[in-house]
């Protein structure tokens, strides 16, 4: 996995974080998705990770993928 990603982003009608916010919920349920339903061998290892992160967090369910926040640059 990598460990960081860079976009592009414009949008005319909504505004960076939500777009942010839509785009980190889509791919955590994808990622996890798929971590599950393909033959990875570090799956435990990495759906571990994801819930201690979870763990300490009301309002993570069960694992967390991403970092807080983000850094736009203009």
């Amino acid at each position: 996995m990598a460990s960081h990603l860079h976009m592009i982003i414009s949008s005319i009608d909504e505004e960076l974080p939500s777009i942010m916010r839509d785009f980190k919920r889509h791919t955590n349920k994808e990622l996890i998705e798929t971590i599950n339903q393909i033959n990875e061998s570090r799956r435990e290892w990495i759906l571990s990770l994801f819930s201690e992160v979870a763990d300490g967090i009301q309002r993570v369910r069960k694992y967390k993928v991403w970092q807080d926040g983000n850094h736009p640059e203009l």
